[in-house]
């Protein structure tokens, strides 16, 4: 997600979402709020998987799944990799989270905005990041205790939510600057 300017307090925006793309195991849809003007505010690229919700599997996209949606450009924006590298610095724990039904999505897994607002939460404050990035590894459930672990740079901050014995549930990266 790529924060170009915030909406302003009452101001008139319109939040559209299209398909841009597919290859054999990923969709991409393209995400955007603008202003009444035209005026784009915010952007994202993302990447979605099928998975077999009776084997719990990647499968290969067919086209007939993906026809309906259409593809149209994609917004014009830089695409960051998909993984987000771990710094070397020490990090520092946040508070602990225990995924409750109030963090899940249909599928009963976080809904993926929520390991963002959790990562969020765990800096201990509201922020304004100009961009946002999340790499989702493994889906959390009711019971879970997720760890924020936290490394801060100079103009970024990476949130690794972990499980308690070690796996990785998610990594969100913040840029500050």
């Amino acid at each position: 997600v790529v924060i170009e300017r915030y909406p302003m307090f009452k101001e008139e925006i319109t939040i559209g979402t299209q398909a841009v793309g597919h290859d054999a195991l990923f969709a991409r849809r393209n995400f955007f709020i603008k202003n009444k003007a035209g005026e784009m505010l915010v952007k994202a690229n993302t990447n979605w998987i099928y998975v077999n919700m009776d084997t719990g599997h990647a499968e290969p996209l067919e086209e007939a799944c993906v026809a309906p949606y259409g593809k149209e450009a994609p917004l014009p924006m830089e695409i960051a990799p998909r993984k987000i590298r771990i710094p070397k610095a020490a990090a520092e724990e946040g508070c602990h989270v225990i995924i409750s039904e109030e963090h899940l999505d249909s599928n009963l897994h976080v809904n993926n905005g929520q390991y963002v607002r959790i990562a969020e939460n765990a800096l201990g404050g509201y922020i304004f990041p100009r961009q946002v990035r999340a790499e989702y590894k493994k889906a959390a459930v009711v019971g879970d205790e997720m760890i924020p672990m936290i490394y801060r740079g100079d103009s970024n901050v990476v949130v690794s939510l972990k499980s308690t014995n070690g796996e990785v549930f998610s990594v969100v990266e913040f840029t500050l600057a």
